[in-house]
């Protein structure tokens, strides 16, 4: 690289950044957007199923019943919403969302379990959200398990059998990298997927269209600055704004939310880098199709906030996607730097394991930087 391509990179480079900090709108995109999205969807995205509205209708009002929905509500997980006086207010209760869980105990409930027989109960569960009502009846199938064991031994205590073991085989659980399931320690790391694909990509973009919109992209066509110093100029700014932004984003994982992040800063930085650069490209090769800013930001915003959300393994794995939504996750970007992610915050994963990653994301950096070099006119038509 000669010394004038040099001074004309830094030239347009100083200019580009004079224009930033002279622009509120441009700072306000830099850095506002970023880290209010952050915490927008770091507070308000969580998989946790918890204090879940309940309502109940116990039918049988006996020691016994009272011992069942006491074991139940004092749980993290159920919440006593209502008690209910028949099965029609339950259910519209259930219609209007005010509850999500019913439970109603029949009449004898108690005599039928002295007489030794079955005694059911009923639940209903608000099944508008599948996943939600999937995981509330696990959670009511463990409680009565647990409380049918509980019986179980009473049971055997008044007939002098107290050295059965009723467990013969005993389930020890571990679950790794997140022993809790805080689900918050998985989707705000992921939230750096989203917001560094989409950031950047609308920043580089507009960085060029502006140029267009303004007019002033016609003193370029004249000018004998080459395609490449121009594009490179441009987006240099940038890189340094949203890897200022990794770093505040870093930040306000560890210490306002409070995720745990156990491996190496350095690779964080170095595939947070290769991915800025990767979806700066974006915008470069949007930025060739379109002519206003509102036409970049749509567009951008389009094809950058569905990958990342949807086929980057940010809500559920790539593997759950299917056949076909597993290759479509393969042709973006946000997957292989969400494994990153993953493994530099939470599975101490080194760059040995990880090298592929780096190497794809940073692929896909280069040939839409070259897409986008081969695009761009530096005449009009």
């Amino acid at each position: 690289m000669s010394k004038e391509s040099l001074n004309r990179i830094r030239a347009v480079s100083s200019k580009e950044l004079k224009e930033i900090l002279r622009s509120p709108l441009f700072l306000l995109l830099a850095h506002f957007v970023p880290i209010a999205l952050f915490l927008v969807f770091g507070f308000g995205l969580s998989l946790d199923v918890e204090n879940i509205p309940t309502a109940l209708l116990d039918m049988d009002r006996t020691q016994a019943s009272r011992e069942l929905i006491n074991g139940l509500v004092k749980t993290k997980y159920f919440r006593l919403q209502e008690e209910g006086t028949d099965n029609h207010q339950l259910i519209n209760l259930l219609k209007r969302g005010k509850i999500r869980l019913a439970i109603i105990i029949p009449p004898q409930f108690r005599k039928r379990l002295y007489q030794d027989r079955a005694s059911p109960i009923q639940v209903l569960i608000d099944g508008t959200y599948p996943y939600r009502g999937l995981v509330i009846k696990n959670y009511v199938a463990a409680y009565l398990t647990s409380f049918n064991l509980k019986l179980t031994r009473d049971w055997l205590n008044r007939r002098g059998m107290t050295s059965l073991n009723l467990q013969p085989i005993e389930l020890e659980t571990r679950f790794l990298y997140n022993p809790s399931l805080v689900s918050s320690y998985a989707l705000v790391p992921g939230l750096l997927v989203v917001i560094l694909m989409m950031n950047p990509a609308i920043m580089a973009a507009l960085a060029i269209v502006k140029e267009k919109d303004y007019g002033t992209i016609y003193t370029i066509y004249s000018s004998p600055i080459t395609r490449w110093e121009f594009l490179l100029g441009k987006v240099i700014p940038y890189y340094g704004l949203n890897f200022i932004n990794v770093l505040v984003l870093f930040l306000l994982s560890i210490i306002l939310f409070q995720v745990p992040f156990k491996g190496s800063l350095a690779l964080l930085l170095l595939g947070s880098v290769i991915y800025i650069f990767t979806t700066t490209g974006m915008g470069l090769v949007v930025s060739a199709f379109t002519r206003s800013m509102v036409a970049a930001q749509i567009v951008t915003i389009i094809i950058t906030i569905i990958p990342s959300f949807l086929y980057s393994g940010l809500l559920m794995p790539v593997s759950n996607l299917g056949r076909a939504g597993e290759i479509e996750a393969h042709l973006f970007p946000a997957m292989y730097y969400m494994k990153i992610v993953q493994g530099t915050y939470s599975k101490v994963i080194g760059l040995k394991e990880m090298g592929t990653n780096y190497l794809v994301v940073l692929a896909y950096g280069v040939a839409l930087f070259c897409l986008g070099l081969v695009l761009f006119k530096k005449r009009e038509g």
